[in-house]
């Protein structure tokens, strides 16, 4: 087994295998995964990474099956790797592997281009059922959180439940969320691999689509978004 970059390629691996690829900033996840995947008939991975610049380069180099997602990568989440991967290779499946159970992350996930949604504390022959699902080119999401997901999309919210934050694009809410945990606009352009100028233009569409007037306070909304919700929407947040 050879090793570059990020990249893991597994020689021999039949061209009837199913290629899963692994993408968690925890070492000890993407070797258990490795070994319950490789341990699966007709699946094998073929390679793993823990940050999103060498998964995304790997990706398109290795044009994987499934790619298996964490939503939290360190300090960011991961909707934009999501939605760009899915845009580069439309043909990828992406399962978002997380410890977030709430089915706001759900809705964004599948907005991203998620085709199937495992937490991580279902038991594991839920993640090979997820795996073989989206193989077969279905979805996946746990029973309980698919019909929380259902009465969501149909709209039995009251309009006013209705978060601001659920309208940003998958960028722009990383932007928002990285702004909420202290990150400069230099931060972020590097981590997110942007220049200053696109960073503050997202930035300037935020602060339109929350209503927001100043920097000053889309900082405080941000951070206020971040304790009530722990990085994550779970109720109506208006600007003060």
């Amino acid at each position: 087994m050879d090793i570059l970059d990020g990249r893991r390629y597994i020689m021999g691996m039949t061209s009837a295998a199913i290629s899963v690829y692994l993408l968690d900033d925890h070492q000890v996840v993407r070797d258990g995964l490795e070994l319950r995947i490789n341990g699966m008939s007709g699946f094998r991975v073929c390679g793993s990474a823990g940050k999103a610049d060498a998964a995304l380069a790997a990706v398109q180099e290795l044009r994987p099956d499934i790619v298996v997602l964490d939503l939290s990568l360190g300090e960011r989440m991961s909707f934009d790797l999501a939605e760009t991967m899915k845009n580069r290779l439309p043909a990828v499946k992406i399962l978002i592997y997380s410890l977030h159970e709430d089915v706001n992350s759900i809705e964004r996930a599948l907005r991203a281009g998620a085709d199937g949604y495992c937490t991580k504390s279902e038991p594991i022959g839920h993640f090979e059922t997820a795996l073989r699902e989206l193989s077969k080119g279905q979805r996946y999401i746990r029973e309980d959180l698919k019909e929380e997901l259902l009465t969501r999309l149909l709209g039995n919210e009251t309009q006013g439940a209705r978060d601001p934050v659920r309208g940003l694009s998958s960028k722009e809410f990383v932007v928002f969320s990285m702004i909420g945990k202290g990150w400069a606009v230099d931060e972020i352009a590097t981590e997110l691999g942007l220049s200053p100028k696109t960073v503050n233009n997202h930035r300037d569409n935020i602060k339109t689509k929350l209503g927001i007037a100043s920097t000053r306070e889309l900082v405080q909304y941000a951070i206020r978004w971040q304790m009530v919700s722990g990085g994550l929407v779970s109720g109506p947040l208006a600007p003060e």
